[in-house]
């Protein structure tokens, strides 16, 4: 059986400095400093995985059906990713770490 998402994203989280999991309504959540940089979520019935990216990036993922610009939190560069078996973790892993260098202090992220 493989990983649940909660797990895999447990697992790209713990190689980032500073990074901390927590709650957010109910989901998991992982921030860095002050910041939440990733967040399991679910809109409206599509369980997906949010996390901050670049504006042009954001532009250039919402071409891709799996990807769709979050709700409430679009206009600050965040995008959500469809999570079921389809789910590229092999290209959600450096977006993630990308979310984390863009909500990380400068301290951590160099």
């Amino acid at each position: 059986m493989p990983p649940s998402p909660a797990a895999r994203l447990r697992a790209m989280c713990r190689k980032l400095p500073g990074a901390e999991e927590s709650t957010s309504f109910g989901h998991p959540a992982f921030r860095v400093g002050k910041k939440t940089f990733a967040v399991l979520d679910e809109y409206k019935g599509v369980a997906c995985l949010c996390f901050k990216v670049p504006p042009e990036l954001q532009h250039t993922l919402v071409d891709d059906p799996r990807y769709f610009a979050a709700p409430y939190g679009a206009k600050h560069g965040w995008i959500c990713v469809r999570v079921d078996a389809r789910t590229p973790w092999r290209d959600v892993a450096p977006l993630v770490r990308e979310s984390w260098r863009l909500c990380a202090p400068r301290s951590l992220s160099g």
